[in-house]
């Protein structure tokens, strides 16, 4: 994975800019690991397309603050920067891939997903100043 800097500018804020330090999260734990190896159903499509990509493809969505899967789109104007920032290593789903594998995924394996969610937490705790 490249490594990003950060430096101070003048430049407009965009709501992408803070996934670098939302990648690099799930980044330090094993949850991506833990996700590619999940085998969700045997009737799926796109196998090139790891879970850990998914995941990391829709928490990058959810942090923009938008939840709906045709928000993926949005990563295709600059698809090696959202890959860089999140840490996704293949490729971004499409928008049926992605809606197909969280459907599967999310209802398969809710518990391991909340206690890798507690995990990372517990590994990264908020600092106050």
């Amino acid at each position: 994975m490249k490594k990003l800097i950060i430096t101070t500018t003048n430049e407009r804020i965009i709501p992408a800019g803070g996934l670098a330090v939302v990648g690099a999260i799930p980044g330090k734990s094993e949850f991506v690991k833990k996700a590619n190896r999940m085998d969700v159903t045997a009737n799926r499509s796109q196998h090139q397309i790891k879970n850990g990509d998914v995941f990391l493809t829709y928490i990058g969505c959810l942090c923009m603050g938008k939840p709906q899967f045709e928000a993926v789109h949005e990563m295709d104007d600059d698809r090696e920067f959202y890959k860089a920032a999140l840490g996704i290593t293949r490729d971004i789903p499409s928008e049926a891939t992605l809606r197909q594998r969280m459907d599967d995924i999310g209802s398969y394996r809710r518990k391991e997903i909340l206690d890798a969610n507690i995990k990372m937490l517990k590994r990264n705790p908020s600092r106050e100043t």
